[in-house]
C-alpha cells in the first residue's frame, strides 16, 4: 500500500511500494499520471481505514503537488486528496 503503513498500522517492507517522497518526486518529474495511478489506492481506502500516518503522507503529497508546476493540471487529484482528508476526520468517534 502507498506510503508504506497499512491501515492496520504496520509497516510496510516492500521496496517497490511508493512512498510520499517517492510520489513528490514523480510530480517533480512532470510524471502526474503515474503520480495519480500511484495515489489512487490510498484515495479508495473507507474511512475507518485511513490512519494518521496515511493521512499524514496524503497532505506531504497534496503540498507537492500544490506547490508543483503541474498544480493547474492536477486539480482533480487535489481536490481528492482534500475530499480524503476531510472525510476521514469526519469519520472519527466522538
Amino acid at each position: 500500500m502507498l506510503f508504506q503503513a497499512s491501515y492496520e498500522g504496520s509497516v510496510s517492507t516492500d521496496p517497490e511500494e511508493p512512498t510520499a517522497a517517492t510520489v513528490a518526486g514523480l510530480l517533480d518529474a512532470g510524471l502526474l499520471v503515474r503520480a495519480t495511478e500511484a495515489v489512487a489506492p490510498v484515495l479508495d481506502l473507507a474511512p475507518e481505514q485511513r490512519i494518521n500516518g496515511i493521512v499524514n503522507a496524503t497532505q506531504r503529497v497534496h503540498r507537492a503537488l500544490r506547490d508543483s508546476p503541474l498544480a493547474e493540471d492536477a486539480s482533480s487529484l487535489q481536490e481528492q486528496i482534500e475530499a480524503f482528508t476531510r472525510t476521514q476526520l469526519k469519520s472519527l468517534p466522538r
